[in-house]
């Protein structure tokens, strides 16, 4: 079976996609099966959860199943396109206040340096000149491999842009390493998700660990960054 991309939403199939079915907190995208397999889905990947129901209802395509789907969806689309991050310079900006200012600026000082960029932010998502739509401050692990894919095919060399900490607690970057990872602060906000300070705070120093960083540059006035530049397994400058 060639697979041609991947979407965890039935509404975006297209032909020859692979369709993720995540567990939600309502629903479980198993539930969608049907809709993305008459949407042209040629396999359907999922948790033991998803495969019991689809295994019960009748499999319509092949089913793949893995104990944690959503942690295998970015790796999975950075592989379906090429692994589009190798070919850009990737700078990824985390913390509270500051992410999309600190974007624009690293932007044009790229721009200054003769790189042709990408954007990736709250505001906008943009494309050298050409702005794109922007659902998310960082897109869904898919929809940010196929956005690397198409900067890298316009010619793109670098890229700035905003990693919130949903997008990490969700693996929306997981897959892509950022040649540098910044930190300018953390305040109280997003408790509701989180659950803690505590919490809110592991989730954005994840960005600071190999598996998503190659160095660091982190806010020394503020008491996390402080602590970073002590915890992060990663090399990091003030």
């Amino acid at each position: 079976i060639a697979v041609s991309g991947l979407s965890h939403d039935s509404r975006r199939i297209q032909p020859g996609d692979l369709y993720v079915a995540l567990p939600g907190s309502n629903a479980h995208g198993a539930d969608y099966t049907g809709a993305a397999v008459t949407a042209g889905a040629v396999a359907i990947l999922t948790d033991r959860a998803g495969a019991a129901s689809l295994k019960s209802a009748g499999r319509p395509v092949p089913v793949l199943e893995v104990p944690a789907p959503r942690e295998v969806l970015g790796p999975l689309a950075a592989w379906l396109y090429g692994h589009p991050g190798h070919g850009l310079l990737l700078l990824g900006v985390t913390g509270t206040a500051g992410k999309t200012t600190t974007t624009y600026l690293l932007e044009a000082g790229l721009r200054a340096a003769g790189h042709t960029t990408g954007l990736i932010g709250t505001v906008q998502t943009r494309i050298g000149d050409e702005a794109v739509g922007s659902a998310f401050t960082t897109p869904e692990a898919p929809d940010l491999q196929a956005l690397f894919a198409l900067m890298r095919e316009r010619g793109t060399s670098a890229v700035a842009m905003e990693v919130s900490s949903h997008a990490l607690a969700f693996g929306r970057v997981a897959g892509t390493t950022f040649d540098a990872a910044l930190f300018t602060n953390l305040s109280q906000e997003h408790l509701d998700f989180h659950g803690s300070f505590e919490k809110y705070f592991a989730a954005k120093a994840m960005l600071f660990t190999p598996a998503y960083a190659r160095r660091g540059v982190v806010n020394l006035d503020d008491e996390y960054g402080r602590r970073l530049l002590e915890t992060a397994a990663v090399p990091l400058v003030s």
